[in-house]
């Protein structure tokens, strides 16, 4: 119901000294008092029309020269009463902060704690018409409206219901994908605004585009797989080229050994040696390769047992002193007295570090003589620190070649053609030693020759943390009475085992795969163990022991006989339920022992 205003002059009464802007409206939208506030801004020659008026109209905001007013409206029975208030610089200030957002480079937009759009910039939503008509409605008006699926607009209403519920900040990658146009990716961020009273105010969402650093993501993921696919194609070659050559370097190794327990006059006997020599270089460089594809791969473990590092000394003088000898170098060893006796550590990687150092440091020693020192640095209460210091009096390294040394292949220039080797020994021997936690450091001088230390924290043991030795002698009838069944395929690895097995009093049967040691099995032969090659034709080994679990016996010893050395290959017989493995090239004590303790 319209308030009652007598006439002008009750206005003029009322609003006549007021500070703000009062005017009365008629009807036909024509003003017909303004008071001195309004006088003075509008002036006499503006003219305002308020078009539209209606009982509904509560307020409008009107921009006059350079001012912009908000009205507010009362109807009365003279009119439409507007009370005015100047609202110019809070307009510009909402201008300005409108513009800034609307140029933001990133989506921007305000939400109710329903979900419903209260603003958003053209980053947004880059249609205009669009932009306004969404103001008050919700992503699902969205969809609707766009034809498109409501999964997004389910997803970010479980994330207003997570912000009412937990009113913490909601983050998500979103992936946009539009009709016709490439995938776009979004990093999306909700925040809750709150009030004095700490209720939510309203939701701001901002998202900045992320195409680019998820095409890189996607390229470096790419970019991984066929890492991955080629470190794979190379683990798979090395072991396949171990394979192969284990094969037949088993025969070899192990006629010649064989063969070495013969009577051979002396020139024979170097004619063997110099086979055994050359074999063993062999095999030294393929596990190299092998121990560089674990170490590259993160798959070299360490095996801590007891140890006297005198043993060490002995088995490095063992194998080094022969090619020594040939070169008529002196081969020396010093050991700190007080050294513990007994050490815990990987002593085969120990062992394979000062082997590596000294045949290296042999390898370029024309003359003179190489020394070995191991002298304790620091005693601690349970650790000692070591340092092995390999010395020759050899061709020496130029300080530049020093820094590059560890490296893969790095051989100084015209090294490789006069003195061969792969160069892959150093670097393996630095990677060891890395791996034990211990420091390497090289000292040298051209065509004087080279100091390499290598330093060590150990720790101390006792005499029952040393295992029991796999290279005992064994009793020539160790195996008497014992049948043996050998699934091999190759004739040579069958006779060298066979021929060992024989000379220590074992019966001795052969199947060519495992299918026919599988038929031999099932057609009656009782024997005490089977020696299994895992890669034969027809059935493998891991088939055949399946098989033989299943259907024959679950107890009887199989011992994997197999050139398969890597550490899959170890945990695939293990999950076959073999016994053992013995690797080839194999040696008889690790045979025989391995056969020994499974059959017991």
């Amino acid at each position: 119901m319209p308030i009652p205003l007598i006439n002008i002059s009750h206005i003029e009464t009322l609003f006549k000294n007021a500070v703000y802007p009062v005017l009365v409206i008629s009807d036909e939208n024509v003003i017909v008092y303004q008071n001195e506030t309004a006088s003075l801004h509008f002036g006499d020659d503006v003219v305002v029309e308020f078009t539209g008026l209606s009982n509904d109209i509560t307020t409008t905001e009107i921009r006059i020269k350079d001012h912009v007013f908000n009205f507010n409206f009362i109807q009365t029975e003279l009119g439409f009463l507007a009370i005015g208030t100047d609202i110019t610089q809070v307009v510009k200030e909402r201008n300005f902060y409108k513009e800034a957002l609307d140029n933001l480079p990133a989506d921007l937009g305000v939400f109710d704690t329903n979900g419903r759009y209260l603003y958003v910039n053209p980053a947004g939503i880059k249609d205009e018409a669009l932009r306004n008509w969404i103001i008050g409605k919700d992503d699902f008006d969205y969809c609707k409206y766009r034809n498109r699926d409501t999964a997004m607009a389910e997803y970010r209403k479980q994330l207003f219901a997570a912000i009412r519920d937990t009113k913490q900040d909601q983050g998500f990658e979103e992936q946009i994908n539009l009709p016709g146009q490439e995938t776009d990716w979004q990093l999306r961020k909700l925040r809750p605004v709150f009030d004095d009273k700490g209720e939510i105010k309203f939701i701001l969402a901002y998202g900045i585009n992320i195409k680019d650093r998820k095409k890189a993501e996607l390229t470096q993921q790419r970019a991984l797989e066929t890492i991955e696919k080629s470190a794979k194609a190379k683990e798979e070659f090395v072991a396949v080229m171990s394979h192969e050559i284990r094969t037949p370097m088993n025969a070899i190794i192990g006629m010649s050994r064989l063969l070495a327990k013969t009577s051979l006059d002396t020139k024979q006997s170097e004619y063997l040696d110099a086979i055994l020599t050359a074999s063993g270089n062999l095999i030294v460089i393929v596990n190299d390769i092998l121990d560089f594809s674990k170490i590259e791969a993160g798959k070299l473990r360490l095996e801590y047992t007891g140890f006297s590092f005198t043993e060490v000394i002995e088995y490095a003088k063992a194998v080094t002193a022969h090619q020594a000898a040939e070169k008529g170098l002196e081969l020396t060893f010093d050991i700190d007295e007080k050294l513990s006796n007994i050490f815990i550590g990987d002593v085969y990687r120990i062992n394979q570090v000062l082997v590596n150092l000294l045949n290296n440091a042999i390898k370029f020693t024309h003359k003179g003589k190489v020394s070995t020192h191991v002298k304790l640095e620091k005693n601690e209460e349970d650790t000692q620190h070591l340092c092995i210091c390999v010395r020759d009096t050899g061709v020496g390294m130029t300080e530049s070649f020093m820094m590059d040394m560890f490296s893969m292949y790095s051989q100084e220039e015209g090294v490789t053609r006069k003195y061969g080797g792969t160069g892959l020994g150093l670097k393996i021997t630095s990677q060891l030693v890395e791996l034990m936690h211990g420091k390497i450091e090289v000292d040298s001088e051209k065509d004087k020759g080279s100091c390499i230390k290598v330093k060590l924290q150990l720790s101390k043991g006792t005499i029952k943390d040393i295992p029991v030795s796999a290279n005992i002698r064994f009793a020539d009838n160790a195996l008497q009475g014992k049948r043996i069944l050998i699934a091999e395929d190759n004739s040579l690895n069958v006779l060298v085992a066979s021929t060992v097995l024989q000379n220590y009093g074992a019966t001795v049967h052969v199947a060519e795969n495992g299918k026919e040691a599988v038929n031999t099995l099932k057609n009656g032969l009782q024997v005490h163990a089977i020696l299994m090659d895992v890669e034969m034709p027809v059935m493998d080994g891991i088939e055949a022991t399946a098989i033989i679990r299943n259907e024959i016996s679950e107890t009887l010893p199989i011992i994997a006989l197999t050139a398969n050395v890597m550490p899959e290959d170890k945990q695939k017989l293990t999950a076959a339920r073999m016994n053992g493995f013995v690797a080839k090239p194999f040696a008889e004590a690790d045979l025989i022992g391995t056969l020994l303790r499974s059959i017991k």
